[in-house]
């Protein structure tokens, strides 16, 4: 609900409206369904009974059990109804009635009662070839009142698992096994069982093997070879189909490569002594973006490779092949030894005289944050732990296709949303408003400090998931939710802070905040907005901040 959504235009300080780009055209049927949705509990009469379906888990084989909650909050009332069970195919169509229940209780107040259906498994077998689900249809009534419950439900197993177990690596034009396994978790047997694998750039032609029968939780287990046919990273394709499944399918990523890294290389075994490790700070700092940032460490982006150069105390013979890997340990809070994600990246390292250069590229799902660097050298069977204490802070990459964060609009957008560090965030109402200035300061160390400050607040595994960061930042940034960055105040006396008019810019905010680890007063929406796009911009996620206006408003309802 809104009017005149408003932001900064790419490229220039005029107003750009993007509100067909955040709800749909005013006046149409989406529009006005998502109207009385967001009115709905106000247009409502008040009932006294609530009505629950709890979320349902279906693994493939096992039966499914559906529920309906029914909380009584007032004076006994009856309910009456039915539950029906249907099985249906993915277009709709019914292939039968499995089961109809019909509903006749007594809910006391301030009790809960469960109506419960129970439909076997075996009922998303009965139809070979066809994708079956199971539609539970609800209609009950609260007896002597207007208030009514009706709802649909469709049903559908997870599919079994299929593993394909192949590694990571194969060198180019290597051969390699692989296996496929399968386990039946049907208590009957699976006929007609058929494996399709296919992949263009590891198979020299797709492989059909028939199977035949898997008895009831059997085990199948199928070798076969993939070649390395073409550089780079490629899926390989694994379907099961059968005569109570239709399809269940598996996949595995696997590099081709030049050469594979093997860590126990027999050959001319020597140790080096290193000098020096140079981090190559204006080459790799230009060729991620991040030579803007204030913070002069070592910054690069997931998904794409920086370099280090070691410098050791002798030459190494011209045919030396040195392999290094690279340990990166995730640091959270104040305490260096406090690390838990970690990912390791091997290469084969460039040899000239005394100089080692190498190519480290963490991948493009890497939790994002501040990793110690742990970094050794072999060649042959002889390991040398470099001593050196390398740090890195790997921020997402919305330039990298393979980032879950990847940008896929007009790259240049990215100058705007991603590496601009100031703007305009438009104030006012629909009919007369106007564009404040607002200095992001996204590449301010203070910036950094805090962003990373509010990452140590998630779970170290979620710091990678662009969609949970963003979430968990809008949280932060609000002083209600774990004592987060800013305090809202719309009562119009601001005498003991800062009045939210106030600020121009992140950068003040996020340095009182960085010194003292408080709440800074006072925000309104625009403020919060602007914070929330600074840190989003700093950490790499293409940000901007828009403005509604003609909100629908919860006026204290608090939802």
């Amino acid at each position: 609900v809104g009017q005149t959504i408003s932001t900064k235009a790419v490229g220039s300080h005029s107003r750009e409206d993007v509100t067909d780009q955040y709800k749909h055209p005013e006046g149409s049927d989406w529009e006005r369904r998502a109207l009385y949705a967001g009115y709905k509990e106000l247009l409502d009469e008040v009932h006294d009974v609530d009505f629950q379906i709890p979320e349902i888990v279906n693994k493939f084989g096992e039966d499914v059990v559906f529920k309906v909650n029914i909380t009584n909050k007032a004076r006994q009332h009856r309910i009456r109804g039915r539950i029906t069970s249907e099985a249906v195919s993915y277009t709709g169509r019914v292939l039968r009635e499995v089961s109809q229940v019909p509903v006749d209780l007594k809910v006391n107040k301030g009790k809960t009662e469960t109506v419960t259906m129970t439909v076997e498994g075996s009922v998303f077998s009965e139809f070979p070839g066809t994708k079956v689900y199971v539609r539970f249809s609800v209609v009950l009534a609260v007896h002597g009142t207007s208030q009514m419950f009706s709802e649909e439900v469709n049903v559908a197993p997870s599919p079994p698992e299929l593993e394909v177990i192949a590694p990571k690596q194969v060198g180019l034009g290597d051969e390699v096994l692989a296996t496929v396994k399968f386990t039946n978790p049907l208590p009957v047997e699976m006929e007609d069982v058929t494996l399709n694998i296919e992949s263009d750039e590891l198979l020299h032609d797709d492989i059909i093997h028939t199977v035949g029968t898997v008895g009831p939780n059997a085990e199948l287990s199928y070798p076969f070879k993939l070649v390395g046919l073409k550089l780079g990273r490629h899926n390989l394709v694994v379907g099961l189909g059968s005569d109570k499944v239709v399809l269940v399918t598996g996949e595995k990523e696997v590099e081709v490569v030049e050469e594979v890294v093997h860590r126990d290389v027999p050959d001319g075994a020597m140790a080096v002594e290193v000098k020096s490790v140079d981090r190559n700070l204006e080459e790799n700092r230009r060729a991620h973006r991040t030579d803007s940032y204030d913070d002069r460490g070592l910054i690069v982006r997931r998904g794409q490779a920086f370099s280090l150069t070691v410098t050791a105390r002798k030459s190494l013979p011209a045919n030396a092949k040195v392999v290094s890997r690279a340990t990166f340990q995730l640091i959270t809070g104040t305490n260096r030894l406090r690390r838990h994600y970690t990912f390791e990246v091997d290469t084969v390292a460039t040899v000239s005289g005394t100089t080692i250069k190498m190519e480290l590229k963490p991948p493009a799902d890497a939790a994002v944050g501040k990793y110690h660097v742990i970094l050794t050298l072999a060649v042959g069977d002889k390991v040398t732990a470099v001593q050196d204490d390398i740090f890195v802070t790997i921020l997402f990459n919305p330039w990298d296709n393979e980032d879950s964060c990847h940008y896929a609009g007009d790259p240049a957008h990215l100058e705007e949303y991603v590496l601009n560090n100031h703007g305009k965030i438009w104030v006012g109402s629909s009919y007369n408003n106007y564009g404040r200035p607002w200095q992001f300061a996204q590449f301010k160390k203070d910036s950094l400090d805090v962003a990373l400050w509010a990452m140590d607040k998630m779970q170290q595994f979620d710091r990678g998931d662009p969609i949970k960061v963003t979430r968990h930042l809008s949280a932060m940034v609000n002083v209600q939710d774990d004592n987060g960055i800013l305090v809202g105040n719309w009562s119009g006396d601001y005498s003991d802070a800062v009045s939210p008019l106030a600020w121009t810019g992140s950068a003040e905010i996020l340095a009182q905040f960085n010194r003292t680890k408080r709440p800074v007063r006072y925000a309104q929406c625009w403020v919060f907005s602007g914070v929330e796009t600074t840190l989003l911009r700093c950490l790499g996620l293409a940000a901007r901040s828009i403005s509604n206006f003609n909100s629908a408003h919860d006026t204290h309802f608090n939802r």
